[in-house]
């Protein structure tokens, strides 16, 4: 499956746990929302993915990836 590239590093860095790369992946800025609301930054969401992958073990295996007038949705399945 060919992800679009900013997809494609985030599911190596989730992957890897090298979430220093992230600053390759996302553009600067403020915070995360997930279930919560992360603040600080690329460094404090890249502490609380390198929490979230000690906690679980996780990867992220992408299932489907929809192209819509240039935004991309992509369907992934946590295993681990």
């Amino acid at each position: 499956m060919k992800l679009p590239a900013p997809i494609a590093g985030y599911v190596a860095a989730e992957n890897s746990g090298d979430f220093a790369s992230l600053g390759k992946v996302f553009a600067p800025m403020r915070e995360c929302v997930t279930r919560a609301t992360i603040t600080g930054g690329l460094a404090a969401i890249g502490d609380w993915m390198a929490g979230t992958k000690k906690k679980y073990g996780h990867r992220m295996e992408p299932l489907e990836v929809v192209q819509r007038g240039g935004t991309s949705a992509v369907t992934m399945r946590p295993r681990g």
